[in-house]
């Protein structure tokens, strides 16, 4: 019933782009990784879907354990780059799946549906380097039954785009599309990515804003609270529907914004978010209020003892 509800509500309090709501993380199996080298799409993770019985995803070829060290990687575009070292311990967890040129082009812009990729990935792989968190992982879509029409079951992207739903997160337009190959906005990402970090006070603040929004107090429950802790010139450039997530995203352990951004008095909230700079927001998770970094991941990883295979 709470996660009907988390879900309609945010439906509901965000038009047209980038809702995120939860109703809290559910212990779940691990996911497959598949070695930066490969360059094949992950495959979903086994298993009967409670919603979904039917039309069942092929079988992972890749083992659920995480690896016994990091994979040492190689970019040939990012040396002296911001975000290399992000890229860099990421890389060491195979979040990615480079080009076969080797280059990582930090600079290019990030689609929605890669972002979400990554973020699953990325969160999977810190979380399974130590065991007090491992059972936070989120599972794959273990069906090809699609919540979003415009994202099939043959996108590269399904498995990880229609696993956050079934997890309980919603990541979408009111028009129930996601648009996974458009480019990702920095509004975007922040609603997105505190969403996932921090759920529940994103959905306490669009309940906050839904009461106040056809008031004469709009403003100060709404945009004024942007500038209040962010102290941008430009927040009125914010999309309204956004403003819940960014205000919460100043209380996020996580820190995405101030670590990819820095201290800055311009937002920009509609510039298309890099590669390198999604890269830098998703070096660190919030599992309970705390915030895990790919880089102690990759330490961790380093110190592991041989494990069985499952």
């Amino acid at each position: 019933m709470q996660s009907v509800l988390s879900i309609q509500m945010a439906m509901i309090l965000v038009s047209l782009t980038g809702l995120m709501a939860c109703t809290g993380r559910k212990p779940m199996s691990q996911v497959p990784s598949v070695p930066v080298s490969s360059s094949a799409e992950i495959p979903a993770s086994t298993g009967e879907s409670p919603n979904s019985p039917s039309n069942p995803l092929p079988a992972p070829t890749a083992s659920a354990s995480p690896q016994n060290s990091p994979t040492p990687i190689r970019f040939s575009d990012i040396d002296n780059h911001p975000a290399a070292p992000s890229i860099l311990d990421l890389a060491q967890l195979n979040v990615f799946e480079p080009a076969s040129s080797g280059q990582f082009q930090p600079d290019q812009p990030i689609t929605r549906g890669e972002f979400v990729r990554w973020l699953v990935r990325s969160h999977n792989a810190i979380v399974q380097t130590n065991p007090a968190t491992h059972p936070q992982t989120i599972q794959l879509a273990r069906t090809a039954t699609a919540t979003f029409p415009d994202v099939a079951a043959t996108h590269t992207n399904f498995p990880y785009i229609q696993g956050l739903v079934d997890a309980g997160f919603v990541a979408g337009y009111t028009d129930s599309q996601f648009k996974p190959d458009d480019p990702l906005t920095r509004e975007q990402m922040v609603a997105i990515k505190v969403g996932f970090d921090k759920p529940a006070s994103l959905l306490d603040r669009l309940k906050l804003v839904e009461k106040h929004k056809n008031t004469a107090q709009k403003d100060f429950w709404v945009m004024e609270p942007i500038a209040k802790r962010w102290g941008w010139t430009d927040y009125q450039q914010v999309s309204e529907k956004y403003a819940a997530a960014i205000v919460v995203e100043s209380q996020n352990p996580a820190k995405c914004l101030e670590r990819t951004y820095g201290k800055t008095r311009l937002f920009k909230p509609q510039t298309v978010v890099s590669r390198g700079e999604a890269a830098i927001c998703l070096a660190v998770t919030s599992v309970k209020g705390r915030p895990l970094s790919a880089a102690i991941a990759v330490q961790n990883l380093g110190s592991q003892p041989p494990q069985r295979r499952n």
